[in-house]
């Protein structure tokens, strides 16, 4: 809408809604020799059904697909952006991934994606990158992911704070433990007046948001609150130094990182 037309609007109190709703949703006329088919992955959040809109409001044709884990069923499953929706098996530690690339490239070949665009969870961050790579080798499909090497160092929370801190930017004070004696050890040394998160390298749901400041201010209830992690070689923790800051979370302009593919997208 236009900036006149909006500052007319604005000052008729007794303008309809619904004219307002018509006046926004307006589309203009795309070229549709230039339409692609694009896969977005994980539309059941936020980013990928931000992302999945965009591309339907661009002119494109977009499939959808995400993990429906006991029968609940993904938000993002009913958009009008959608021109079809998939779900997925989720990949675990039993199953591995192998059906999940299957799945993935099957939906690809089968709809001729072009794109995809892959909005990982955090369960299946590694496994997405294993799926750009067989994708990517097998089909004509680009897919915006990373592939295992450079997923897994974002993933995993140390080796990502190794890489910032190789790079020379400053990173909170971080630590790997293994066991329960050298958490307890770093955590009462009186040298150090920081305050500390701990958190799971891997995957663990029932305590990602455990946000505990330690040490506390009793040392026997921080020996307590050690005692109910479950750390190990097999199960390693981090603690790192807690930064008082705002979390937040942006979506990437996706066009402008796909220049540089074949058949450049208008999105």
């Amino acid at each position: 809408m236009p900036a006149a037309r909006y500052a007319w609007v604005m000052s008729c109190p007794s303008l309809s809604f619904e004219y307002v709703l018509r006046q926004w949703s307006k589309r203009p006329v795309y070229d549709h020799a230039r339409r692609r088919t694009v896969l977005i992955t994980g539309v059941g959040m936020t980013k990928g059904l931000a992302l999945a809109r965009s591309f339907h409001a661009a002119g494109h044709r977009v499939i959808g697909a995400d993990f429906e884990e006991n029968g609940a069923l993904v938000c993002g499953r009913v958009s009008r952006a959608l021109a079809s929706f998939y779900s997925l098996q989720n990949p675990s530690n039993r199953h591995g991934s192998s059906q999940y690339v299957k799945d993935l490239t099957r939906i690809i070949r089968e709809e001729k994606i072009e794109l995809w665009v892959s909005c990982s969870g955090v369960a299946s961050a590694v496994e997405d990158g294993e799926a750009k790579e067989a994708i990517e080798k097998a089909t004509t499909c680009r897919a915006v992911q990373f592939d295992v090497a450079q997923t897994s160092m974002l993933h995993e929370k140390h080796s990502f704070i190794n890489k910032t801190h190789d790079l020379g930017l400053t990173v909170p004070h971080t630590f790997h433990v293994t066991d329960h004696t050298k958490a307890e050890k770093l955590l009462l040394d009186a040298s150090r007046p920081e305050k500390y998160i701990m958190k799971c390298v891997g995957v663990d749901d029932s305590t990602r948001g455990d946000m505990t400041l330690l040490p506390c201010r009793d040392p026997q209830e921080t020996r307590a609150h050690l005692a109910e992690m479950n750390i190990s070689s097999e199960n390693p923790w981090i603690i790192q130094q807690y930064i008082k800051a705002v979390c937040g979370l942006s979506l990437a302009r996706v066009a402008d990182a796909l220049r540089s593919t074949s058949g450049r997208l208008t999105a």
